[in-house]
C-alpha cells in the first residue's frame, strides 16, 4: 500500500471519518499525542512541545475524528507512546538514574487518579473525552500495571530482535493491544515511516485494518510549531491498511 500526500486538515479528517464509517468495526482505537521523553537531572519532562506541535496536533485530530465515532455508536479509545529512548544519549545521565527517572514517572501515571498533562486533558474535554478513554499500559513492573503512557522501551523488549527499534515498539503495540474487533488510527512521526512501512505494515502485520498518518516531527523546521507548518514542510502523508 503506497502513502499519498493530503493537501489540508479538512481533507484528512474527511478522509479518516471515511475510513472509519466503513471500517464496520466495534471500537475505534486512536494512537495519538506521541512525544519523547525528556531526562534532566531533576527528573523527566513530557515533551509535548518537543516535536514542534505534533503532540497536541495529532492528539486533538484524533479526539474530533473519535468524537464523531462515538456518535455513530462506536466505542472509542486513545493509546498514548512515549519515545523514552530518543533522548537517553543526549541527556548525559547514567543509566541507573534514567531508569529511575523513567520509574518515577510511570509511576506517577499509573492508577485510575493518574493525570495526563493540562494540554492534552483541555483537548480531550473539548470533545467529550477524558483519561477515562486512554487504553492503560502494563508495564509488567510493581506500580506500573495500569499507566496511561505506552513505553517504547518495555514495547522494544516485547518485539523480535531483528527489526529496527522504532519497528519493534510499533509492532508489540498492534500485535498486543489491536484486535481484530478494532480499526486503528494512528498518528506516526514521519522520521519513523520506512521503518513501520517498511517493517510492520508490509511485512509482519499485513491484513491489519488501520489508517496511518505521518506527520512532520523536526522542529527545526517547525520554526513556529504552528499547525500549518507540519503541511507545510514534509507534508502530511496517509495510506490505508
Amino acid at each position: 500500500m503506497e502513502t499519498r500526500e493530503l493537501q489540508n486538515e479538512r481533507e484528512l479528517i474527511e478522509q479518516l471519518e471515511v475510513d472509519v464509517a466503513q471500517s464496520k468495526k466495534k471500537r475505534v482505537i486512536f494512537q495519538a499525542g506521541h512525544f519523547p521523553l525528556v531526562y534532566t537531572r531533576s527528573g523527566s519532562v513530557e515533551g509535548i512541545r518537543e516535536w514542534g506541535d505534533f503532540s497536541k496536533y495529532s492528539l486533538d485530530l484524533a479526539a474530533k475524528i473519535a468524537r464523531n465515532a462515538k456518535n455513530m455508536g462506536l466505542e472509542v479509545g486513545f493509546a498514548i507512546i512515549v519515545d523514552d529512548k530518543l533522548n537517553e544519549g543526549l541527556s548525559k545521565i547514567g543509566k541507573s538514574q534514567r531508569s529511575a527517572i523513567r520509574n518515577r514517572l510511570y509511576k506517577s501515571k499509573n492508577g485510575i487518579n493518574a493525570l495526563l498533562p493540562e494540554e492534552f486533558e483541555r483537548i480531550l474535554h473539548s470533545q467529550g473525552f477524558s483519561a477515562s478513554e486512554i487504553l492503560r499500559a502494563d508495564h509488567c513492573k510493581r506500580g506500573r500495571e495500569s499507566c496511561l503512557y505506552f513505553s517504547e522501551k518495555v514495547l522494544i523488549a516485547q518485539s523480535p530482535p531483528e527489526m529496527t527499534e522504532c519497528a519493534r515498539a510499533y509492532h508489540a503495540f498492534i500485535d498486543r493491544q489491536i484486535t481484530p474487533s478494532d480499526y486503528l488510527v494512528s498518528f506516526v512521526p514521519d522520521r519513523c515511516t520506512g521503518n513501520i512501512c517498511r517493517g510492520v505494515l508490509e511485512n509482519l502485520k499485513q491484513g491489519i485494518s488501520a489508517s496511518h498518518i505521518f506527520m512532520q516531527t523536526d522542529s527545526t523546521l517547525l520554526r513556529r510549531t504552528g499547525r500549518e507548518e507540519i503541511w507545510k514542510n514534509w507534508g502530511v502523508h496517509y495510506r490505508r491498511d
